[in-house]
């Protein structure tokens, strides 16, 4: 499988409007999409690889969604420097 940090970072980073919101629906489509290409695997994986795949896929989801979440207070903090 490929480095699902990167692949999550590089979704994240490329979009247009970066809420929380928007990055949950490319977690959701990343974490579709792997259940898709796993399920599709001839003979299929076993629910116990299934499950470790995804578990992959989430700790790369929270490694990117708390990068996103310890930038937040900086940003807010700039935000009423300007003001």
């Amino acid at each position: 499988m490929a480095d699902f940090v990167a692949v999550i970072r590089r979704a994240v980073d490329g979009l247009p409007d970066n809420t929380p919101e928007n990055r949950s629906r490319v977690y959701d489509k990343a974490r579709a999409a792997i259940r898709r290409q796993l399920e599709a695997i001839n003979p299929p994986p076993s629910d116990e690889v299934i499950a470790r795949q995804l578990d992959k896929l989430d700790h790369a989801i929270n490694e990117v969604e708390s990068e996103h979440a310890e930038a937040l207070p900086a940003d807010a903090d700039e935000t009423d420097a300007l003001m």
